[in-house]
């Protein structure tokens, strides 16, 4: 995982002042986002933010917002699904720096298909399985992040065939993220259970 953005010893003079190039001022939507530490609520929406998903109907229909540099990202899909989970989850995601070993998070159906998290090295994979020892995907959608912690495009993949693009990308990233907040996917159910393992170890 990249170094966390507000550890500025990590960064040098010339990251530090593209960072600050990126910075947007929404005051505006700052009641969107939950404080977290090792999170810039304020930056492009290719930088991760924990959305107070108590709000998400407002913010849904909120066309200013849903639209250029503030509109929601995949990004802010995972790290909200893993704070409403358990912010040390979240914590531990973000903290992740074991290139050969993946960090998972998984919610699996009693019928076997499920929703899974995955980051290995600097690529995030997340999606529905239709079985996930057969590596048999219905949905799938993957980002790479880079040094500066930006989380960009890499493959996509739904039942309308691959995405070509990093716009359609970006859109399967969106779908994944509404899907996931309507389903509340950070909750077990009678018939779905949630796992979380780092390097093969339950947390």
């Amino acid at each position: 995982m990249a170094p966390p953005l507000n550890d500025y010893k990590a960064l040098s003079d010339k990251d530090l002042r593209y960072l600050e190039s990126q910075t947007i001022p929404v005051p505006e939507y700052r009641h969107y986002f939950i404080d977290h530490p090792q999170l810039y609520y304020a930056k492009t929406r290719s930088y991760p933010r924990v959305f107070d998903i108590e709000l998400w109907p407002e913010i849904e229909v909120d066309k200013a917002f849903m639209k250029g540099f503030t509109a929601p990202h995949l990004a802010d899909g995972v790290v909200t699904i893993l704070y409403n989970y358990d912010p040390d989850i979240l914590k531990k995601f973000l903290e992740w720096d074991h290139p050969g070993k993946m960090f998972e998070f998984d919610r699996k159906e009693d019928d076997g298909t499920g929703m899974t998290i995955q980051l290995k090295g600097h690529t995030v994979t997340c999606g529905w399985y239709r079985d996930r020892r057969k590596r048999d995907w219905n949905f799938q959608v993957k980002f790479r992040i880079n040094s500066l912690g930006n989380w960009r495009p890499l493959s996509g993949l739904s039942e309308m065939g691959l995405a070509h693009t990093s716009g359609e990308i970006d859109d399967l990233g969106l779908e994944f993220l509404r899907a996931a907040f309507y389903e509340k996917m950070w909750i077990e159910a009678d018939d779905a259970k949630i796992v979380v393992s780092a390097g093969g170890k339950v947390c």
